[in-house]
């Protein structure tokens, strides 16, 4: 009966798909999906609370973790004058806020950058203000009162340097002037929310976590998303532009090293080229600790739950300690894994190839043994999408694209 007990603990700990992080009425995206089919599918769901109770369903449905939108930087729907009494910015109306909240540019009218029509003016919000800390705890608490089983907040717009605060505003604000302030006022404003912050942005020249870490390590943040992680319409299956792949690496091997979550936001055009070429160059960088897979848009089909991220890879035959380029074999990359899974089920090993060059390039002798690899259906799990596994493994990968294989 004991034994029976263990067995049933062991099964359970197995996971069924790798950690997932999936819009869950955001955007219009998974809308009409059933939360049980989320839970089933997600660790992570993000929604916008004013819109929908479904975050508090996907809790009910067993889902892990609820995480409500925020920006806690800007706000949009501004309107003219900018100097003091300045005009609305609607959604924070009703809080009320000071003059002191704002950034100002030195002849006094507030910061702000043009949004066009619908969105009117942005303008931003000072981090160093007592009354923005209180607005934002405040703020957070409302969210709270309407789906009380919100776990985090995603705090967007608020992980990046002071040089990237500004852009495409018409001026710099004046209130906070080196990097010092402006980690000391985030990290601030980061714990006055009432429930643990997931951030991002990071330093412009190098992708890494700003200031070192010093931001994404502050007290109540859980962890950083990369928004276009892997697939960004601007780049996604094109070859290596301005060393994008090996930055975006480099960037989620850093959150690991520091301890904190880096969810892989896989934004762009969700083919099944572009999905695949994502999961593989995930997988170069994947720590199971610490990765969290994001696809958050839509399939053909109109829904973004896929079902690539129910493999799951494991025991690592080699892990990048310092960089990633200590996985590049010739022309690709490679990381093999010893004991992989799919909806639970073992696998035999498993392994990624990724050719981030502007050549066809060979597959590298490879320590596993493969048979297959992997093709993607271009539907969601919602409409009946699957994985397929091919036979056979191709003796080159083309360039910008990539193989996941995996054995017998």
């Amino acid at each position: 009966m004991i034994a029976a007990f263990l067995l049933a603990l062991f099964l359970a700990a197995i996971p069924l798909h790798v950690k997932t992080w999936l819009y869950y009425g955001l955007n219009g995206i998974n809308t009409e999906v059933p939360p049980q089919i989320m839970a089933a599918y997600a660790d992570y769901v993000e929604g916008d609370v004013f819109e929908s109770d479904r975050p508090d369903a996907f809790k009910a449905a067993g889902g892990k973790a609820a995480v409500a939108y925020t920006d806690p930087s800007f706000v949009a729907y501004c309107v003219p004058p900018f100097m003091p009494p300045a005009g609305k910015c609607d959604p924070v109306e009703r809080y009320a806020l000071p003059e002191s909240a704002w950034f100002h540019e030195p002849d006094g009218t507030r910061t702000r950058r043009n949004e066009g029509e619908h969105f009117h003016y942005q303008e931003a919000l000072n981090p160093a203000s007592p009354a923005t800390r209180r607005y934002y705890a405040l703020y957070t608490r409302d969210l709270l009162q309407r789906a009380p089983r919100l776990d985090y907040f995603f705090a967007d717009d608020s992980g990046g340097t002071l040089d990237g605060l500004f852009y495409g505003f018409e001026s710099r604000g004046v209130e906070i002037s080196t990097a010092e302030q402006l980690i000391v006022a985030r990290r601030a404003l980061f714990s006055a929310a009432s429930r643990p912050v997931f951030i991002n942005g990071n330093d412009p020249a190098t992708w890494l976590p700003a200031y070192g870490g010093a931001l994404v390590t502050g007290r109540n943040v859980e962890g950083e998303v990369h928004e276009g992680c892997f697939n960004a319409d601007d780049y996604g299956l094109l070859t290596d532009v301005a060393h994008r792949w090996q930055r975006e690496s480099e960037s989620l091997l850093f959150n690991a090293r520091l301890r904190r979550y880096a969810v892989c936001m896989m934004q762009g055009s969700m083919t099944p080229e572009r999905r695949l070429y994502a999961l593989a160059s995930w997988w170069i960088s994947y720590d199971e600790r610490w990765s969290i897979a994001a696809p958050v848009n839509k399939a053909p089909d109109g829904y973004a739950v896929f079902p690539e991220f129910d493999i799951v890879p494991g025991s690592p035959r080699r892990t990048a300690e310092r960089s990633i380029e200590e996985l590049r074999r010739g022309n690709v990359y490679v990381r093999e894994f010893a004991r992989c899974r799919q909806r639970g089920t073992f696998i035999g090993p498993c392994a990624a190839v990724v050719n981030t060059g502007d050549a066809d390039a060979a597959v590298p002798q490879l320590q596993g043994r493969y048979a297959r690899n992997l093709e993607l259906t271009p539907h969601s799990v919602v409409s009946g999408g699957t994985v397929l596994w091919s036979s056979g493994v191709p003796s080159h990968v083309e360039a910008g694209h990539a193989l996941v294989l995996r054995g017998s």
